[in-house]
């Protein structure tokens, strides 16, 4: 007989802290834990989160997302627009994918405000594109994107045509995979 699980859970309480390093840490335990984030507030995560220091505002952005989804929605849309180092994509378009489905429509930008990023930006967009059918793209953009020389974007592109694309439109796909 053993006595793994007979014992009850000890609970400990986090420890007050007050740097900005300790608060994302303390929030993140809450989190975990099921329990209510106490040490920062919805509108502190959020001015953390559209900080300029790369070092707190990804995590706070992060939390945020776990918080309250409705405010992470915009900002995780800019930022998703803004940034330029692929690692940092990924991770934006994670977030985004984590989003409930109710949420990611808000702040949801049209392909012109992010067709001036780098090409992985573009791809994450039309990824989130092909999954999330609530988010409605414009078929044209997509159709010129299909015609493009074969790389990250006009995979990302081929992989939304169910999700934005009908029977309907089934000469026009035929056209524009012939190049």
């Amino acid at each position: 007989t053993s006595p793994l699980g007979k014992e009850p859970v000890k609970h400990y309480p986090a420890p007050e802290v007050a740097s900005t390093l300790g608060k994302l840490a303390a929030t993140e335990r809450a989190l975990d834990l099921g329990q209510k984030p106490t040490a920062l507030s919805v509108a502190e995560l959020t001015e953390l989160a559209t900080a300029k220091d790369g070092e707190f505002s990804a995590r706070a952005l992060r939390l945020l997302r776990r918080v309250d989804g409705a405010a992470a929605a915009p900002l995780l849309w800019k930022r998703l627009a803004a940034t330029t180092q692929r690692s940092e994509l990924k991770q934006i378009e994670e977030e985004i994918l984590r989003l409930p489905v109710a949420q990611v429509v808000q702040g949801f930008p049209a392909f012109a405000e992010i067709e001036k990023g780098p090409l992985a930006a573009k791809a994450a967009w039309v990824r989130v594109v092909a999954v999330r059918p609530s988010l409605k793209a414009d078929k044209a953009v997509l159709l010129g994107l299909l015609k493009g020389p074969a790389n990250e974007l006009t995979e990302a592109a081929w992989d939304a045509v169910p999700t934005v694309f009908g029977a309907a439109d089934k000469a026009v796909l035929e056209e524009a995979a012939k190049g």
